[in-house]
Parts: C-alpha cells; sequence; structure tokens
C-alpha cells in the first residue's frame, strides 16, 4: 500500500480542511477548499528534487541545513481539479527544505482562463 500523507488548509480562522493522499496511488476525494459544494479530485506524486534547487542560496533569514550542506531537497506535488461553481484545477508543490522550513508553490487555474501563483514559506517557531 503506498504511503498516506495528511495536508491543513484553512480558509479561515476557526476552519481547517483535513485532506489525506495516497502518494502515486489512487486518487483521493475531499470536499472542496473553498468550502463550495462538490467534492475534489486529488492524485499526490513524489518529485525528483529541482535540478536547480541548490543553485541559489536562500535569503539569509531562510538559511537551512539542508541547503547548506547541498542535500537536495524532498518534493511532494498534489493535482486538484473540482467542477462548477467555479471549476478548475489546481497544483501545489510541497518542498521541505529543513524539519523547520517548508515552502509551498501553488498555481491555480479557474474556468473562464483566470489563473493565480503564490508561494508561501512556513518556518517553524522554535521556544
Amino acid at each position: 500500500m503506498p504511503p498516506s500523507l495528511p495536508s491543513r488548509h484553512s480558509s479561515f480562522s476557526g476552519v481547517q480542511i483535513l485532506e489525506r493522499y495516497e502518494v502515486g496511488g489512487r486518487p483521493s476525494f475531499h470536499p472542496r477548499r473553498d468550502l463550495r459544494r462538490g467534492r475534489a479530485r486529488c492524485l499526490a506524486s513524489l518529485l525528483p528534487p529541482a535540478p536547480d534547487a541548490l543553485l541559489l542560496p536562500p535569503p539569509a533569514p531562510l538559511a537551512s541545513p539542508a541547503r547548506a550542506a547541498g542535500v537536495a531537497p524532498a518534493r511532494l506535488q498534489l493535482h486538484l481539479s473540482w467542477g462548477e461553481p467555479f471549476g478548475g484545477h489546481a497544483v501545489d508543490e510541497f518542498t521541505l527544505l529543513s524539519p523547520d522550513e517548508l515552502v509551498v508553490r501553488s498555481r491555480l487555474f479557474v474556468h473562464g482562463g483566470r489563473s493565480l501563483s503564490m508561494r508561501t514559506v512556513y518556518v517553524r517557531r522554535r521556544k
């Protein structure tokens, strides 16, 4: 059985959506992230390290031990699609740069030609 990975997304304060994926396996189906009616179809796959992942140094506050050691970061890609209303698809790419740093690149496309790309960096705060 392929490994499964949880992924959490909060739409707004007080609401959390839990998604579970089989990596390299069958598609999974989840409620839509925008909380509209219907379900999203999701496929998860592991990606090889990006060929240029180590070529450019990260900004100073995000310098990770993995990058400093020359280790290529692990990557996971999700392909999501959903129907009307506001049907479309998205690709999320998760890159774990260190145990304390996760980068998520998202590309969202809705029917009618509109799109959005964003990059989110999560850094674990140590107490």
